[in-house]
């Protein structure tokens, strides 16, 4: 849900080509990992696409089931 509502906003906003909404698939531990991630390759001159797609090989998407 959330996801989805900061997809919008940026739509809104006019600003798709500023705000890259990553589903993190996790909650704020997981999330704010990933964010000291993402702005490390910021930091280190990485632009938005190549952060995006680097964030988003960290996301599992696996279901553990027994």
């Amino acid at each position: 849900m959330c996801y989805n509502n900061m997809r919008l906003a940026a739509e809104d906003l006019e600003m798709e080509n500023r705000v890259h909404v990553i589903d993190s698939a996790n909650l704020s531990t997981g999330i704010g990992l990933q964010v000291l991630y993402a702005a490390e390759l910021a930091a280190s001159g990485k632009d938005a696409k190549d952060i995006v797609k680097a964030v988003s090989s960290t996301i599992c998407y696996d279901i553990i089931t027994k």
